[in-house]
């Protein structure tokens, strides 16, 4: 789906590497779902994120 959107580009040996940050789709629902519900317990639990894990909102 990134490249037939133009999303990245290709390697030297043709193979195609996304332009996309690890996790960025990821990241941008956390945020709006954040701001949008103002509930980082709930937000958490979207996201699966375990009991030690860092949240970053």
């Amino acid at each position: 789906m990134l490249q037939s959107t133009g999303f990245g580009h290709p390697d030297e040996t043709g193979k195609w590497v996304s332009d996309w940050e690890t996790n960025a789709i990821r990241h941008s629902f956390g945020r709006y779902h954040y701001a949008l519900h103002g509930n980082s317990l709930e937000t958490s639990r979207q996201l699966e994120y375990k009991a030690n894990d860092y949240v970053p909102f």
